[in-house]
């Protein structure tokens, strides 16, 4: 998954200690079967813009841990929204370079 986030002024070393290589997100992700890594990248340090991107060995992983941890996602949401942290965020999208997951004949990860 990956994930572009506009950081609001002043805040951007909280940005980092949840949604870096250790951070609260990274702790959360690690909880799960089927996750390989989190990445974060600062894009501009003018704009307070990064991207992060969650690895997966597959989609259905993903969504495994869509399911099992969606209370603690909520939870992690709303401190992030209760501090402030974030201006704005945009999801990419999701991508997969093959495996079980995917339709051999479109590619596309079945609904």
């Amino acid at each position: 998954m990956a994930r572009e986030f506009w950081v609001c002024e002043g805040r951007e070393t909280d940005f980092e200690r949840v949604f870096g290589k250790s951070g609260l997100w990274a702790e959360l992700l690690q909880k799960a079967n089927g996750f390989l890594g989190t990445e974060l990248k600062c894009e501009s340090e003018v704009e307070r813009r990064y991207k992060a991107f969650d690895y997966w060995s597959t989609h259905h992983h993903f969504e495994r841990f869509r399911e099992n941890f969606k209370a603690e996602c909520e939870r992690l949401h709303r401190l992030v929204e209760s501090e402030k942290i974030l201006d704005r965020e945009l999801l990419l999208g999701s991508f997969y370079t093959g495996g079980p997951d995917l339709d051999d004949e479109t590619g596309l990860v079945p609904a």
